[in-house]
């Protein structure tokens, strides 16, 4: 049984897309509904649902009515949510979210995901036994994509097709867990780590779905290649995931993977700074720290990458700021259905296009043997002769003088980057001070001035003259970008 709330875009009139708000029934004999909002890509006939590139999942957390405020309530829309995320992952991709089918008053209870939640939908412990949140994850996003169709067909009677791929294989999936949505987060990747490498995995579902969505529990797991914690906390422990055993096991788990997992952290002061509610910070603190600990002791350093940031650093905590930081969001989908590059106008052929990280590095691509490589981003590609560096930011960043910046970044550069013609005075050329601020009302009118700063056969440091935000906003931080050549 479904309810259709709403219908809520065209999908004739917005870039061949459809997107709506249903209500739906995860058992036949529950009587709960989750609300589920999507935005949808269609192939250029109707009937047909284009195969996505890749699916992004939020799963939304407690409610805030009655505030007032317009940006609460505008960011508390799920149809909004939805739309920020194509925006932000691509046109390519499905964008689905999610909320609670029971709510405690204004709390979030996710009982079919987390049967260990109490009743204001805090968990007790999470446990991968029977795998309840891939499961109800595919179920649930099988049913809406069975409703939705209906809804775009309306009273047609011919079968809805999904459009032709050449690739048999299954999206990769983006999970996001918002304020107390992040428990599903936990509770997937601990149900990950229990979980069987499933190469092929078709479910019970048809070939048309399966092209569409993971039809089972184990492609699910198999798929997902970014997690992004989203401002999350709880009125208890277990805000983040703290087990070094599943940590452990996921680590051994992408051995036998293709693909590796990138882990977003996206913070404010009014979760990570909250003095009421210390456990949080020190929950995700420990949980960067297993998950850094992880990758160091792998060789396969790419499959397992890990970004930390925290938005809003110079206010005071606030509800406003909680919501706000869904919009401003820098998500880098380092594979290829991520955002696609901004282009760069510039005489300069070579120079053709400029892409943007999550610390707002901007990295210009010198030729198309460029492989990018910055402080906060990994390649964007593969090459046979990948030069791999990745900077130890964060530790830069918090030295305490420049003396010090400077030695940090250059052992960082000498451990990572195993080019021959790389000397000190080469490696410091790479830090730049603050950026001029700048805040641009459209990327393509006012880019950011890019100057090399020094040049040699292999390595090209590029200072980051200015940098802009999707949000419009400026970034006080400190920015540089390398480019190798390979």
């Amino acid at each position: 049984m479904f309810l259709l709330l709403e219908k809520c875009i065209n999908f004739q009139c917005v870039m061949n897309r459809w997107s709506g708000v249903l209500q739906v029934q995860l058992y036949p004999n529950s009587s709960t509904f989750y609300r589920v909002a999507a935005s949808l890509g269609l192939s250029s006939s109707p009937k047909n649902l284009s195969v996505p590139s890749g699916n992004v999942i939020f799963f939304n957390g407690d409610r805030a009515d009655g505030t007032g405020n317009p940006v609460i309530e505008r960011l508390s829309d799920p149809l909004k949510i939805a739309e920020i995320l194509v925006s932000k992952f691509g046109g390519s991709i499905n964008a689905y979210v999610v909320e609670a089918s029971v709510f405690n008053g204004p709390f979030a209870v996710y009982k079919d995901f987390i049967p260990s939640v109490n009743e204001n939908g805090e968990p007790k412990t999470y446990d991968a036994t029977g795998f309840p949140a891939s499961t109800s994850v595919v179920l649930l996003l099988s049913k809406f994509l069975g409703e939705a169709k209906n809804v775009i067909l309306g009273k047609q009677k011919e079968p809805y097709q999904s459009e032709a791929s050449s690739s048999s294989s299954i999206p990769e999936t983006a999970i996001l867990g918002f304020s107390k949505g992040g428990i599903i987060l936990n509770q997937l990747l601990t149900e990950l780590s229990f979980s069987e490498t499933q190469k092929n995995s078709r479910g019970v579902n048809t070939q048309e779905n399966y092209l569409v969505i993971p039809t089972s529990k184990e492609s699910l797991l198999s798929s997902i290649s970014e997690i992004h914690y989203v401002d999350v906390g709880l009125n208890s422990s277990g805000a983040y995931l703290t087990d070094k055993d599943v940590i452990d096991r996921i680590s051994e788990r992408l051995s036998r993977r293709a693909s590796g997992i990138r882990f977003f952290f996206h913070g404010t002061p009014r979760q990570w700074s909250d003095e009421r509610r210390i456990w949080i910070r020190k929950e995700k603190d420990a949980l960067v720290r297993l998950l850094k600990r992880a990758a160091a002791a792998r060789k396969d350093i790419d499959k397992l990458l890990i970004r930390e940031r925290l938005y809003f650093p110079s206010k005071l905590p606030n509800l406003q700021m909680h919501f706000e930081i869904i919009e401003i969001l820098n998500f880098i989908s380092e594979n290829d259905w991520g955002k696609p590059f901004s282009k760069l106008q510039s005489k300069q052929s070579q120079e053709s296009s400029i892409s943007r990280s999550l610390g707002s590095t901007w990295i210009l691509l010198k030729s198309s043997r460029a492989r990018v490589i910055s402080t906060q981003t990994r390649a964007f590609t593969k090459p046979k002769q990948l030069v791999y560096m990745q900077a130890c930011y964060d530790e830069w960043r918090g030295a305490a003088n420049e003396s010090e910046k400077k030695e940090s970044f250059i052992k960082s550069m000498k451990k990572n980057v195993n080019i021959n013609k790389l000397d000190d005075s080469t490696l410091i050329a790479g830090i730049v001070t603050p950026p001029v601020p700048m805040a641009a009302k459209k990327a393509w009118e006012s880019l950011p001035q890019l100057k090399l700063m020094k040049t040699i056969p292999d390595v090209i440091f590029v200072p980051t003259a200015t940098c802009w935000l999707s949000s419009l906003s400026t970034y006080p931080g400190k920015c540089f970008s390398v480019i190798l050549l390979t």
